[in-house]
């Protein structure tokens, strides 16, 4: 026997799927399944480009997202090396600390939580140095921000981090995250657009 299924069914099957989405990314990206997925997805013959469309189809209209740029007295950045890629290779794994905003979250509190929940840092987060529009549909915001307190501990999302000088970064570091390290380094003192 062959069932019908109405439109309140699947319209019902629909809204308990986008619950179902909804608790496992709940509380961020750090213990959700989206950074799993992501990561898993580089195993697979799946163009970058598909990859954010996906990622726009399941509610990113517009990707917003932070950075923590954070210089020690020498001069040498910051970087965090996820348990994922964060570039358009499986490969690129370095990068600037940083995260996706939540809906109804500041950036700035963004910024706070990410640092804190992936590295075990308190951050001061100062001016806006830059915002990249290069990599559509992501949007990032990039800060210059202070380590305040805390100790490193690795994460579901962090493994270790480092202070590097831009002419000897790490093995694996995400091409776009160097580029935008040359262009802090330039030490403007207006916002810059990438």
């Amino acid at each position: 026997m062959i069932r019908s299924w109405s439109l309140a069914t699947l319209l019902g099957a629909l809204a308990g799927l986008c619950a179902l989405f909804q608790v496992l990314t709940r509380g961020g990206h750090v213990h959700g399944i989206l950074p799993r997925l992501w990561g898993l997805s580089f195993y697979l013959p799946i163009p970058y480009s598909v990859r954010l469309t996906i990622l726009r189809l399941i509610g990113y209209s517009f990707m917003v997202g932070t950075g923590a740029v954070v210089r020690s007295q020498d001069g040498k950045y910051l970087l965090a090396r996820h348990t994922y890629p964060i570039g358009e290779s499986r490969h690129e794994v370095w990068g600037i600390p940083g995260g996706t905003v939540d809906r109804y979250e500041n950036i700035k509190e963004t910024i706070r939580r990410e640092v804190s929940q992936e590295l075990g840092l308190a951050i001061s987060v100062g001016k806006l140095l830059l915002v990249d529009v290069s990599l559509a549909p992501r949007l990032d915001f990039f800060f210059e921000c202070h380590v305040l307190d805390g100790e490193f501990r690795p994460s579901s999302e962090v493994s270790e981090i480092g202070y590097f000088d831009l002419a000897a970064p790490p093995d694996g570091i995400a091409g776009r995250h160097l580029r935008l390290m040359k262009a802090f380094a330039t030490g403007r003192e207006e916002t810059q657009f990438s």
